[in-house]
């Protein structure tokens, strides 16, 4: 069983009538625990600037001793792919 060793960020990109009928139901993901947070943006973010936040963040878990060694990060993609099958 894989246990809080990946933090997923999913962005996607709904137009604004669709982005309010998603709202209520990504709360009540939220509120039963499938989703621990949400943001919604205004504008869709442009691939230097998704890299960029993607590095703060890489920066940030190393800052926190979020690590993770060779072995475990293959053993848990390995038991991620196992589950999946």
């Amino acid at each position: 069983m894989l246990l809080n060793c990946f933090k997923m960020t999913v962005q996607l990109n709904f137009d604004k009538t669709n982005q309010q009928r998603l709202l209520p139901l990504l709360e009540w993901l939220r509120e039963i625990g499938l989703v621990k947070s949400y943001q919604v943006a205004d504008a869709a973010v442009d691939g230097e600037v998704f890299l960029n936040k993607m590095l703060e963040n890489a920066e940030k878990d190393i800052a926190e001793g979020n690590l993770m060694t060779s072995e475990e990060v293959t053993q848990s993609l390995e038991n991620w792919l196992r589950e999946r099958k």
